[in-house]
């Protein structure tokens, strides 16, 4: 009996999510590597066309991987990999310096000066615990747009993006 319900409960699981997949909200399609190419910035790069992802290796040896896509929610955003340095996980105009430098070179430009206005007039909501930084700014359209810093394996990863629904 426990077999049964264990079937059961996969076909009725994996219908649920095939029939998720086929109910994309938003075109997937459409979401290519154009916002890369729009903004000139970065001319090597891996774009992974199922993730909506790209890999950039970035001239200072950090990583920068930037994706713009969604199937029920859409987001963009921006993580760079770096070199973990104990002196600048406090350091907030450093990581807000860094998380700016990405949106310039990623995000459409009323993105960018809307993510940079907020930072000037420090309007937005900042959480820590002693291995990250959350902040949380405020958006009329956007569920969320967020930069965090946290530590993952003996990395610091610095993100900055947003995603709506």
């Amino acid at each position: 009996m426990k077999k049964i319900h264990l079937i059961l409960f996969m076909l009725i699981s994996n219908s649920i999510i095939c029939q998720e997949i086929e109910e994309c909200v938003f075109d997937r399609t459409t979401q290519t590597d154009e916002f890369i190419i729009k903004k000139g910035k970065f001319t090597e790069y891996k774009w992974d066309n199922k993730n909506k992802t790209a890999t950039i290796k970035l001239e200072n040896g950090e990583t920068l991987k930037a994706f713009r896509g969604g199937c029920v929610h859409f987001g963009m955003s921006g993580e760079i990999f770096t070199e973990f340095d104990s002196s600048k996980i406090n350091d907030l105009d450093f990581w807000l310096n860094k998380a700016l430098w990405i949106s310039k070179n990623l995000f459409d430009n009323k993105d960018y000066e809307y993510l940079k206005d907020k930072l000037i007039k420090k309007d937005y909501h900042q959480e820590r615990d002693e291995n990250s930084i959350y902040i949380f700014i405020p958006h009329e359209i956007y569920d969320e747009f967020s930069i965090s810093v946290r530590m993952e394996d003996g990395k610091a990863v610095l993100y900055v993006g947003y995603y709506f629904s």
